[in-house]
This record gives C-alpha cells, sequence and structure tokens, in this order.
C-alpha cells in the first residue's frame, strides 16, 4: 500500500469517526432515553395543523345517559357476584366500592318489571398492576435509591440503598404475582425471573431509541429505523381508538399490529449495533412488550414517570435526608402528597386527621381503601406502610 492508500484509509476512519459522534450530539430527550434537562438546543414547536372534524361524536362531548329508576321503583334486584378472578382463577376479595349497576325494563301486563342488576365490585391480588421506576437520593452524601410505585389508588416511594434486583426484592419481595410497568433497565427482568411478576415494558422508552436510529446518517439504518416507528406508530393510533371499536376487532387489529412489527425487526437488519439490540429486545422480550394488549393495561410507564418528579424535585430542592430516619419520614409525606392527589383528597384534612388520632390515642388513619394490594404484606419492614412514631410527627399509614 503506497503513501496515498494509507491516506485514503485515515481518512475514511476519521470520516466514520465523526459520523459517530455526530449521531451521538445529535441524541436528546426526543430521540433517546436522556433528561430534557440535557437538551442544549431549544425543541421546535410543532406547526398549527388544523385538522378537520371527524363525523359523530367529538373527543370530550357530554355524555347523555337515560336517568336510573331509583331504588323504590325497582321490583327485583340481582346480586351478579364472583368467586375466583376472570383471567387468573386466584380468589377474590369484595371491595368498599359501590356495585356497578345495569338496569333493565321488562314490558308485561301489569304494565312492567324493573330488574336491577349489581355487580360486585372484586379485586384480585395476582392480577395487581404497578408502574415502578427509580432515580438517585442522597442519605447525608452517601447515594441511596428512591422507587416509585404507583397502582390505580396509591403511590408510595420507599427509599433503599440499592438500584438493583435486591432493592425490588426488598420492597416486594419475592412472592409478589403481579404486573409490573417498567423501563428496560436490567433489575427488573433479574427480578421478574426470581419472583412470580410479570413485566410490562415500557414502549415510550423503546420509540424514542428507534427515533433515534431513524435519524442516523447512514441511509440504510435509518431506513429500518423509520419504517419500524411507522409500525409502532400505526400500532398506536388503533390502541387510542380502543372505545370507538368492538373488542374483538380491536384486539385482532393489534395483533396484527404486532406480527408486522416484529416482521419489520427482523427483516434486514443493518449491521448497526444500536439496530441489533433493539431487533434482539423486541424478539426476545416480545411478551414483555406486547402483554398490554391481551392484559388491557398501559402500554407506557408514564404515570410514575409523572409521579416521580415529586422525587426529583424534593432532592434538588433538600439535597437529599441527613438520616434515615429522615428517608422514613420522606417516604411517608412523599407518599401521603402523591396518594391524596391521586384520590382527589385534602392533604391538610388528612394530616389533621392523623394528628387527632395521635393525640386521642386512637388507630391511625389510612388512606389504603381495602386490603389484597400486596402493599399490607410489608408490614414488617423497615419503611413499612406504618405510621411513625410520636417523634417522627405521626402523619398517618397509607
Amino acid at each position: 500500500m503506497d503513501a496515498k492508500d494509507r491516506r485514503i484509509a485515515a481518512l475514511e476512519k476519521r470520516v466514520a469517526e465523526l459520523e459517530a459522534l455526530v449521531a451521538k450530539l445529535l441524541k436528546n430527550s426526543s430521540n433517546s432515553s436522556t433528561p430534557p434537562s440535557s437538551d442544549i438546543v431549544t425543541p421546535t414547536k410543532d406547526k398549527d395543523r388544523r385538522r378537520k372534524k371527524k363525523i359523530g361524536v367529538q373527543k370530550g362531548h357530554k355524555q347523555h345517559l337515560r336517568e336510573p329508576f331509583k331504588p323504590e321503583q325497582v321490583d327485583q334486584t340481582v346480586e351478579l357476584q364472583l368467586e375466583t378472578c376472570p383471567d387468573c382463577g386466584s380468589k377474590l376479595k369484595p371491595t368498599n366500592e359501590p356495585p356497578k349497576k345495569h338496569q333493565q325494563v321488562e314490558l308485561v301486563e301489569t304494565p312492567f318489571i324493573v330488574t336491577e342488576f349489581q355487580q360486585i365490585q372484586y379485586r384480585c391480588a395476582k392480577c395487581q398492576q404497578y408502574h415502578a421506576d427509580e432515580t438517585g437520593s442522597q442519605e447525608n452524601g452517601e447515594r441511596r435509591w428512591a422507587w416509585c410505585f404507583r397502582a390505580n389508588d396509591f403511590t408510595v416511594f420507599p427509599i433503599d440503598p440499592s438500584r438493583g434486583s435486591d432493592g425490588l426484592m426488598h420492597i416486594l419481595g419475592e412472592d409478589f404475582a403481579g404486573k409490573i410497568s417498567c423501563d428496560f433497565w436490567g433489575a427488573y427482568r433479574k427480578y421478574e425471573k426470581a419472583s412470580k411478576a410479570d413485566l410490562l415494558y415500557c414502549w415510550a422508552h423503546l420509540i424514542r431509541e428507534v427515533r433515534y436510529i431513524s435519524e442516523s446518517k447512514n441511509t440504510n439504518v435509518a431506513w429500518y429505523g423509520k419504517r419500524l416507528l411507522e409500525a409502532i406508530g400505526a400500532m398506536f393510533k388503533t390502541l387510542h381508538r380502543k372505545d370507538e371499536l368492538q373488542y374483538v376487532n380491536w384486539f385482532r387489529r393489534m395483533k396484527e399490529h404486532q406480527r408486522l412489527i416484529l416482521k419489520i425487526a427482523w427483516h434486514r437488519i443493518p449491521p448497526e449495533r444500536d439496530a441489533e439490540l433493539i431487533a434482539e429486545r423486541l424478539w426476545n422480550e416480545q411478551e414483555g412488550y406486547f402483554r398490554f394488549i391481551t392484559e388491557g393495561l398501559p402500554a407506557t410507564n408514564n404515570l410514575c414517570e409523572q409521579s416521580i418528579r415529586r422525587v426529583v424535585l424534593n432532592r434538588k430542592v433538600t439535597q437529599g435526608t441527613r438520616s434515615d430516619g429522615g428517608n422514613r419520614w420522606w417516604e411517608r409525606i412523599g407518599s401521603v402528597l402523591a396518594t391524596c392527589e391521586q384520590q382527589g383528597k385534602s392533604v391538610m384534612e388528612f394530616l389533621k386527621s392523623c394528628v387527632a388520632a395521635l393525640l386521642q390515642g386512637s388507630s391511625a388513619p389510612t388512606l389504603l381503601k381495602m386490603p389484597g394490594t400486596g402493599m399490607e404484606k410489608q408490614t414488617t419492614r423497615k419503611y413499612a406502610l406504618t405510621p411513625l412514631t410520636k417523634t417522627q410527627l405521626l402523619c398517618g399509614s397509607i
């Protein structure tokens, strides 16, 4: 090889290095998992897109239903009860929520009979789902991890020294048999293998990674990412039409989207590491990514990411805690604030009732609607959901 060929080879190698560096610099919160605060440019605003109204009922239109018959007008009441969960067969426990009512009117000679069907409300501990996420925290300068677990009617923020599967095992235990909506952090996958839990991976995280490769300077990689991104977008359009379509048709379309996404992911994979990782992940973890279709659960973990912002803001303002007691305090007061907001309750009224219970020597109030959530089993843990001591300013148990 003469000097000219060596010079060309060196320049080609430098071009490849610069293209990789440019691709890395183009990463931002819209095409990767980096936080919005790391963006160095102001995101462009979407142009105003005027769309014509669709035919039929418009989104947000107030629903009008026939007024139900009053209890004294009902001739017969039938309670519809369940003994086991229709999904997994586990034993059910009645909730304190009022039954859903469906009234059926039949015409008779004198002159009609009104039958009211009351669907008793249940909750299955095995089918319990938590949205989970974690963020850094500090205890007197030492690294700690604040976890966030959000259920349908409560949110908790336990603090643990570990961000790994040991932290999840410490908090949830090995017998937890519900669903966990999370990102692709390895601790969740390790915990799934060691417990009875099932994972639902967040599509929002995956979409950002697919968008990143769709912006690659390599045309083959970009073409692969754009095709995959388009297929995922089509799936979410059908997902958002769930209330408009009959369930059978909706389910069939969603399974078709699933097959198409997997087909594109494994067709003509470019020899580029980021693209290969996404293809492997979708194939090897397809059950976790598409479980939301059959389970009827959210496809993203956005709810938990919204809740954990409270922890991030507290950390930035206070710079963490000074002791283990401070951790226990933040776990409780943070969980109370988030759960009251979630349930539409007054934080001040709840705290007043906690102080009154302390002064009167009575049981502390609770924000848990009923047992069977799985969290009440963790009362032996040092930061379990139990009332604080008097020296920690008792504020109740959630």
